[in-house]
């Protein structure tokens, strides 16, 4: 996690599986390090798995980022998350 509070900017850089057994860890780093008004991105370029509890722990950091007046971005998705992001249904 960087924040650079002159930019108004979050960052997360995810690695590794977002999965049913760390995907809630993502929600809260959000509503911890995420501020009003700022911009929140999560890089996504290092997840190796995500299944539906990843995704789902996504749509919540948006949630969370609107209920804020934050603006959310997905930044570099690997192959697996952009195909999971795409269509939740079959991941």
């Amino acid at each position: 996690m960087r924040r650079w509070p002159a930019l108004a900017w979050t960052h997360l850089a995810l690695r590794g599986a977002l999965h049913a057994g760390s995907a809630e860890q993502l929600p809260a780093a959000v509503d911890e390090h995420g501020v009003a008004g700022d911009r929140i991105t999560l890089d996504l370029s290092e997840i190796s798995a995500i299944d539906q509890s990843g995704v789902s722990a996504i749509d919540a950091c948006a949630q969370l980022a609107r209920a804020r007046d934050a603006q959310l971005e997905i930044q570099h998705p690997s192959p697996v998350a952009r195909r999971a992001l795409a269509d939740p249904g079959t991941s």
